[in-house]
């Protein structure tokens, strides 16, 4: 079976990649309790929160939003896993955004 390479990552990527990888720490250390988890335990919706954010959700598309902290909410992976396969949900609780409004 022939295989083909893996594209390699662009200059571009790597620095926005580092410059994503340092930002999130320094948020994370910030912002520690789990923003989905509040809004969901008060919308009446059991998602498993652990209260400590340990990951970064992207409200919006990631793409140019990738580095940019007001599209971020800091969460717990439960709350994580609830968002993203409960986009609709999620959409009508803000916690995505529509393509339209970034």
């Amino acid at each position: 079976m022939k295989r083909t390479p893996l594209k390699k990552v662009s200059e571009k990527r790597i620095k926005l990649n580092n410059e994503y990888r340092h930002k999130r720490k320094a948020y994370l250390a910030l912002n520690r309790i789990c923003e989905a988890g509040l809004i969901l335990g008060a919308a009446g919706i059991e998602c498993g929160c652990q209260k400590w954010a340990t990951e970064i959700h992207h409200t919006a598309k990631r793409g140019k939003n990738m580095v940019n902290e007001s599209t971020w909410m800091p969460v717990c992976r439960p709350c994580h896993t609830w968002v993203e396969e409960h986009k609709s949900k999620a959409r009508e609780l803000a916690l995505l955004r529509n393509i339209h409004d970034c």
